[in-house]
């Protein structure tokens, strides 16, 4: 669905000296679009949320990260596989219980 009125057309002539194409097979390149996308990729980058929503200008930090940040799963992996390991770690201060004790 194409977007109507100045703003809109203000987005096509930028998306144009931008030779981005406006339409593609995939379908329509709208502003909420990029605001998406440039969101997430500050977010998949590692900017700090505040600085994100600083950035979109938006009211709160919980817009920022909930409507306008999408992460997919690969970058919840990639997150896991950053924490350090407490099997490997020795200085990790970690209890564990044996679950046939009687505590």
């Amino acid at each position: 669905m194409p977007l109507g009125g100045v703003g809109a057309e203000m987005m096509r002539e930028d998306l144009a000296r931008a030779e981005i194409p406006y339409q593609t097979d995939l379908g329509v390149c709208d502003f909420h679009s990029l605001r998406h996308t440039f969101i997430t990729s500050l977010a998949v980058s590692g900017v700090h949320p505040s600085v994100a929503q600083r950035l979109a200008r938006h009211s709160t930090v919980e817009l920022t990260l909930g409507v306008y940040t999408h992460i997919r799963l690969e970058n919840q992996a990639e997150a896991l596989e950053s924490l350090p390991s407490i099997f490997t770690n020795p200085t990790a201060d970690v209890s564990v219980r044996n679950v046939t004790d009687n505590a």
